[in-house]
């Protein structure tokens, strides 16, 4: 019977600790590897002795001589007194960190090289500190990365996902499908005030459009990114404009909104707060008890978004949903009297699982949604940063989400049937009005150019005007009174800064920032000021 060391294909626990060594033990020809746990230090019995001896001759193979025990015998005194040099220390330290049950967590061990970078500063070890410093990019990005990866495999417990799609940060540039949805916003809600929070000011065409759009009047506030809770690090953008959106919330409270959130109706029966309850959601899966964060309507300092900040502090970061998703469904649960729980319906139907309702097909009715969540992290570069007009107002095909978009008041009720399907006019749009047919994208490039630069003259012109009027009412204040100080050619400074602001943002270069996730940036509105009733009782 011979004995080696050896692995065992699983990690088990040894007492208190956690290795994957086994014995390689040798019965005849049948050879296994067997746990230390399962190894007796019993003396082998007589029977079992006569059985191997059986075994051996059987099979034919050569029993042990006196030679060979005698140098089996020598190993094991030898290991018996071995003393272990700093390789083997080195060695076992490794094995140890390999196989901890528990990982280190991340904020001690950051705090731990922190300092020890001090440390090396003080002593002026410059290669030390350098070492030191890669250590904690390093550790750093392999956070970020592993939290990417646990957000794919939580968001699969929830049902089926596109099996080709995968969660992806939206663009830094504004899209047309975010302008559309202030647009519903403006138009259905009604808002007192419109704001647009954000860490990292978005670009692009449709974002000056926005600014510059009297209609919307949008109120931006720049809020501080958001880096910890709890003093629990925020790897993942979706954990940050969590804790954003009820900081926010406690302080203005009204409607929260993602900007991948398409407002179809009035919110008029939510907002008279029906329910008197501290906030209201919508189911995004109640077969799971998720609820869905991307609407969210309540008072200022609400009892229940309060509970929900609170319980960040078990936060765990390798969860991708446990508290904005599974943990508020469960606060839901025993809170029953201060929030209420609408449908999915209301605001997440067609859900991601049955995507294709709201981008292929043209079936499904939305008559009892009051908004639609587009779903922008999952098929945002399918269906929604390629939007033009030109494919809303002409489309190859009708959607259900084509029809949200276009649909007017009568849409779902008054149909002619005469018309062709795919280009029926007859109802108003709600949020886009027809304009005349441009054939190519190079055509409505073309067109948004000439728009932009229309603006711009108008602006330049409107300044020249005052310029030239400023120059001929001081040039005639010269003239009759000679007495008088010659004025300068130059505009007034405040003339000067009103003419500017006339001007695009872009040509006065007041922003250099990025958006990091626009279908996370969020718009709050208070209701009060121009409703008899307050949007929640006290």
């Amino acid at each position: 019977m011979g004995r080696v060391s050896s692995k065992t294909g699983k990690i088990y626990n040894l007492g208190v600790t956690r290795t994957n060594k086994g014995l390689r033990l040798k019965h005849g020809n049948n050879e296994r590897i067997f746990r230390l746990e399962y190894v007796s230090n019993n003396e082998i019995s007589e029977g079992e002795f006569q059985r191997w001896r059986e075994a051996m001759i059987k099979q034919g193979i050569a029993l042990p001589t006196l030679d060979d025990l005698e140098k089996k015998m020598k190993e094991i005194e030898e290991s018996k007194h071995y003393v272990y040099n700093n390789n083997d220390i080195t060695h076992i330290v490794q094995e140890k960190k390999r196989f901890r049950k528990a990982p280190i967590n991340y904020a001690v061990t950051k705090n731990e090289l922190l300092k020890e970078i001090e440390i090396a500063k003080d002593e002026n070890d410059i290669e030390r500190e350098t070492e030191l410093r890669k250590q904690l990019t390093e550790m750093e990005e392999r956070a970020s990365e592993l939290d990417r990866d646990s957000s794919d495999a939580i968001l699969d417990r929830y049902g089926p996902r596109l099996g080709f799609r995968r969660m992806e940060r939206a663009p830094p540039k504004f899209q047309l499908i975010n302008y559309l949805v202030l647009l519903s916003a403006r138009k259905h809600i009604k808002p007192d005030q419109l704001y647009v929070h954000y860490t990292f000011e978005p670009t692009g065409y449709w974002w000056l459009k926005a600014k510059q759009d009297h209609e919307l009047n949008l109120t931006l506030n720049h809020i501080p990114e958001i880096t910890s809770i709890y003093n629990y690090p925020l790897y993942h953008h979706a954990h940050r404009t969590d804790i954003a959106r009820l900081e926010i919330l406690d302080k203005y409270g009204g409607i929260y909104l993602d900007l991948d959130v398409l407002i179809i109706k009035s919110f008029s029966q939510l907002i008279s707060n029906p329910y008197n309850v501290e906030a209201i959601f919508a189911w995004e899966n109640q077969k799971f008890n998720a609820i869905c964060n991307a609407v969210i309507i309540a008072p200022i300092h609400s009892k229940f978004l309060r509970r929900i900040y609170q319980s960040y502090q078990s936060f765990n970061s390798s969860c991708w949903g446990c508290h904005s998703v599974l943990l508020t469904g469960q606060l839901a649960n025993i809170y029953k009297n201060e929030v209420h729980i609408l449908p999915s319906r209301a605001f997440f139907k067609p859900s991601w699982s049955h995507i294709e309702d709201l981008y292929v097909y043209n079936t499904y009715n939305f008559k009892n949604n009051y908004a639609c969540h587009l779903w922008n992290s999952y098929v945002g570069k399918i269906f929604l940063y390629n939007l033009t007009l030109n494919s809303i107002l002409k489309p190859k095909k009708m959607t259900t989400f084509i029809r949200m978009i276009i649909h007017g008041r009568e849409a779902q009720e008054h149909r002619n049937t005469a018309a062709d399907p795919f280009t029926r006019r007859r109802c108003a749009p709600t949020l886009v009005t027809k304009t005349p047919q441009v054939n190519t994208k190079a055509d409505l490039l073309r067109e948004l150019q000439h728009e932009r630069r229309a603006i711009e003259a108008a602006a330049m012109k409107k300044q020249l005007d005052e310029q030239r009027l400023l120059a001929e009412q001081n040039k005639s204040s010269t003239t009759t009174n000679t007495t008088a100080k010659t004025t300068t050619d130059t505009p007034d400074k405040t003339l000067s800064e009103k003419s500017f602001t006339t001007m695009t943002t872009g040509e006065r270069g007041s922003f250099t920032s990025f958006s990091e996730h626009n279908d996370e940036m969020f718009t709050s509105h208070d209701f009060e000021l121009d409703l008899n009733i307050k949007l929640f009782p006290d």
